[in-house]
């Protein structure tokens, strides 16, 4: 899913802020492009470095829609090669129903609520990239061959 997704938002050049795009595909898509120091992955289109101009990392930022009725709010990110500073979406925030999931546990407790397509997740309390705020998490296992191939045996192992 995060190749599909990074060759989504790596491909969408000038046209990342077409009139179809919403709030959340868009950061969604954006988001995926970042590494988790925030860096920019991929090249920004002009309008996230136009977004930037005079402006240093961390900054906020915002990006329009091409049709001016969908602005998002960003924060300026570094590219990988640090020559230039572009606006990528801040993350949509988490479901209501998945921060009460961790009320009162602690990072690492396993946890149960209802995604925002009203599926049921199980996972683990932890925190997204640059956010404190303590939500339930899906865990991602290896799948069970793998498991299977290094059963009986320890750490480091071939």
């Amino acid at each position: 899913m995060t190749t599909i997704t990074m060759v989504f938002a790596c491909s969408q050049s000038s046209d990342v802020l077409s009139s179809s795009t919403t709030a959340s595909a868009l950061s969604s898509a954006i988001v995926a492009e970042t590494s988790a120091s925030g860096t920019l992955i991929c090249a920004p289109a002009q309008v996230q470095i136009d977004a930037c101009s005079g402006k240093a990392v961390s900054d906020s930022c915002s990006l329009s829609a091409t049709d001016g009725g969908t602005t998002v709010t960003g924060t300026c990110r570094a590219t990988v090669d640090g020559k230039t500073v572009a606006c990528a979406p801040n993350p949509p925030s988490p479901p209501q129903a998945l921060v009460d999931a961790c009320a009162g546990k602690a990072k690492g407790d396993s946890c149960t609520g209802t995604e925002r397509d009203g599926d049921t997740l199980t996972g683990a309390c932890g925190t997204r990239t640059g956010s404190d705020t303590l939500v339930c998490l899906r865990v991602h296992n290896p799948p069970q061959v793998a498991i299977d191939a290094c059963t009986g045996l320890a750490a480091d192992d071939a």
